[in-house]
């Protein structure tokens, strides 16, 4: 059905464009190739606008495609004004643990809020966006787990990395000190003070060290230590977009899940107020819905 080697460089590129992810490629393959009559338009819909950096995994992408409620959110949040987006006001666990009491409560008493102008459609409604918000929630907190855990990855490789531009710039200096020329491309090299500097530096490293070989090797160095640098750069580069990228912006993922949030808490809402005024009287069944006890 595909041909598997033009198939992946496909992917690899079309997700190195996509911040850089490699697993995103990876994971994708997996799930065509394990289950095909999965990857309908609708479900990659869902899954690529999820993935604001793509890093689903197939456990996680599966339990997305089944939910047919999730889909359903997705269609409803489109175009949602984004003032009306609501963050989350308690754990969101808790909140969907209150969301299917809501639900099997007011099933039972729906003879009882429907006399007092409650539609069915509103506890259909908390039934959807419960499970909904579940699957955008478990996807968020995936992507969350990913982030912190490339966050943790890239502090842990800073040292060596500026450790290794230092000791490739000695090399250089010291291999190019009768090249004026090229020595002088090693002094801007020492400039920069960022992080980025550094990730870029690593890069033009090698490919500058590679250039003259004969040079380094005269002192001894071999390409290994290039080969070195430039898997830092690619590796590093990678990271920083995955833990720091973003800063200033929600992610996707949590941008839908507040989305699907604030769908669910509004019908909560106007299904509390309806419950309030049938059981203004009613301390024991009104407290079935507070959750007091």
């Amino acid at each position: 059905m595909y041909n598997d080697s033009k198939f992946q460089l496909g992917l690899f590129f079309f997700s190195r464009k996509l911040d850089f992810h490699f697993w995103f490629s990876l994971n994708l393959l997996l799930i065509i190739k394990k289950e095909p009559c999965r990857l309908s338009s609708q479900t990659w819909q869902a899954d690529m606008l999820l993935t604001g950096f793509p890093s689903i995994n197939v456990q996680i992408y599966n339990k997305m495609t089944n939910n047919e409620e999730y889909l359903k959110c997705l269609e409803e949040i489109k175009g949602m004004d984004p003032k009306a987006v609501k963050r989350p006001s308690e754990n969101v666990r808790g909140f969907l643990g209150k969301c299917q009491v809501y639900y099997t409560e007011g099933t039972k008493d729906i003879d009882k809020l429907k006399k007092a102008g409650l539609k069915e459609a509103v506890l259909e409604s908390i039934k959807t966006y419960t499970k909904g918000l579940s699957t955008a929630e478990a996807h968020w907190l995936d992507v969350y787990k990913r982030k912190k855990d490339a966050m943790e990855e890239w502090s842990s490789n800073l040292d060596d990395s500026y450790e290794l531009k230092e000791e490739l710039l000695n090399d250089l200096s010291f291999a190019f000190r009768k090249e004026p020329g090229l020595l002088a491309r090693v002094e801007m090299l020492r400039e920069g003070n960022t992080h980025d500097d550094m990730i870029q530096d690593l890069k033009e490293i090698a490919i500058t060290g590679r250039k003259h070989l004969d040079l380094l090797g005269a002192i001894g160095v071999s390409s290994d230590k290039l080969d070195q640098a430039e898997e830092l750069y690619n590796k590093l580069f990678e990271l920083k977009a995955l833990a720091t990228g973003e800063k200033n912006e929600v992610h996707p993922a949590l941008l839908v899940r507040n989305q699907i949030y604030t769908l669910l808490a509004d019908v909560v809402k106007e299904l509390k107020e309806v419950v309030r005024y049938v059981f203004w009287r009613d301390t024991d069944n009104l407290n079935r819905y507070l959750m007091e006890r």
